[in-house]
């Protein structure tokens, strides 16, 4: 799964997991992006969360045959629409 988070600009240490395995995670880097190998073909809900923004949560499906790209919309505790953006 590959991703970069945006709100609206890159965002760093946005911390990203999938709910129900504590081994399958990442947080963002500089640019905002991150990515996270060796994932099991399969429904998961991912888990989007950082300082300063209100926790996200979104179902995806990893295919074995491609590369997961999914689009998260994050709001700030102050109540502004932030987009996690597509890469």
């Amino acid at each position: 799964m590959r991703y970069r988070v945006l709100a609206p600009k890159p965002v760093e240490f946005v911390n990203v997991s999938l709910k129900g395995n504590a081994t399958l995670g990442a947080s963002t880097t500089q640019d905002g992006k991150f990515r996270v190998d060796n994932v099991p073909v399969g429904d998961y809900v991912l888990r989007v969360s950082s300082v300063g923004y209100t926790p996200v949560t979104q179902s995806i499906t990893v295919h074995s045959d491609q590369g997961t790209f999914v689009e998260i919309r994050l709001l700030n505790y102050l109540g502004y629409l932030s987009g996690c953006g597509k890469q």
